[in-house]
């Protein structure tokens, strides 16, 4: 990494710090540049606070909520009235579930930094988080009289108003959201999401497919979107939503689900086995899961396989009637 400006530091602690510093900056090199940060700061025991902020920053880019938590509090410890400190930490304990703690840190950059509209924005994500859908509302709508050309906020209190059951004020916000920021995908899914809800089927695969071109790996938009059409009747298109969701993630268990009880509605069981296997490796505790498995590997005739899953789905209240039936049809007392 060369130093642009100045041109050259002679070594020094100052020199490692920003040389490790300009590794995280922008995202730039996270994989290499987060080990060096850390063992710069852990060197030069004085650096301010700022290098410990932005080594949160850096985890919490990389995906590395929990670690990001120690970052933020060791920056906030170096300097009390850093409220970017403030903020990132509520978001990190957000993001990790803290959300008591999310929302007291919140608060209190709230009250440190009163004109931040960032700051009442993510107050009111933490506090929908909660499922306290009022205060979420009063405290976006406070982002949005602070800066009303945020665009997130906008889409964001949509989210919190169609929890509500206000679905015209949530389709304004998430249109507004368009306005300002027309290329916004999630704005286009969260308004593609109400308008199919309400059977709007052509304007809804509109903004879908807006969105799916600004972010065509968006996996969860494609998922939404696969919902929707099969609603409507068009399995196949849904079927090939559901594979491009998996191609962007794997890990999508809401995808692996659908596409499992699609091939069965299909009458392909052989083809949902290995997605109801992977909803079932993301979802261990699911009894559902352990009852499709079950069921599809019967309905394939491998009856020896599927058995084990039926027992334990029988154990559950949620599927006991179901995989009772089955495995009595199998010829096994439950």
């Amino acid at each position: 990494m060369a130093l642009y400006y100045p041109a050259d530091l002679p070594p020094s602690p100052t020199r490692e710090l920003y040389t490790a510093l300009a590794q995280v900056i922008d995202q730039s090199n996270l994989e290499k540049g987060i080990p060096r940060l850390a063992a710069a700061i852990q060197r030069f025991p004085f650096a301010r606070p700022e290098f410990h902020f932005q080594l949160g920053e850096a985890l919490r880019n990389n995906g590395r909520t929990a670690e990001s938590v120690s970052a933020y509090r060791e920056a906030i410890k170096r300097n009390p009235q850093m409220v970017a400190a403030h903020e990132s930490l509520g978001v990190a304990l957000r993001r990790a579930g803290q959300l008591p703690e999310a929302v007291e840190t919140l608060k209190h950059t709230t009250q440190m930094a009163r004109t931040r509209a960032a700051a009442w924005h993510e107050l009111g994500l933490a506090y929908n988080a909660q499922g306290n859908a009022a205060e979420a509302a009063k405290a976006i709508e406070k982002a949005i009289a602070l800066d009303p050309d945020l665009p997130a906020p906008h889409s964001n209190l949509g989210i919190v108003l169609l929890s509500s059951g206000d679905y015209a004020k949530a389709e304004s916000a998430f249109r507004e959201a368009i306005r300002i920021q027309p290329d916004y995908a999630d704005a286009h899914g969260n308004l593609a999401n109400l308008l199919a809800g309400r059977g709007d089927t052509l304007n809804a695969r509109r903004h879908f497919e807006i969105a799916l071109r600004f972010q065509p790996r968006n996996a969860a938009i494609r998922y939404n979107y696969a919902v929707a059409l099969g609603r409507a009747g068009d399995v196949d298109t849904a079927q090939r939503q559901l594979q491009s969701a998996l191609e962007s993630d794997p890990n999508l268990a809401d995808a692996h689900e659908l596409l499992g009880n699609l091939l069965m509605a299909r009458n392909q069981p052989a083809a949902a086995v290995p997605h109801y296997r992977a909803w079932l490796r993301l979802q261990p505790a699911s009894a559902p899961a352990q009852f499709a498995l079950g069921s599809a590997l019967a309905m394939t005739g491998d009856r020896a396989a599927a058995i084990p899953y039926l027992q334990k789905a029988a154990t559950d209240p949620a599927t006991r009637d179901a995989a009772t039936q089955l495995l009595r049809q199998l010829g096994v007392t439950p």
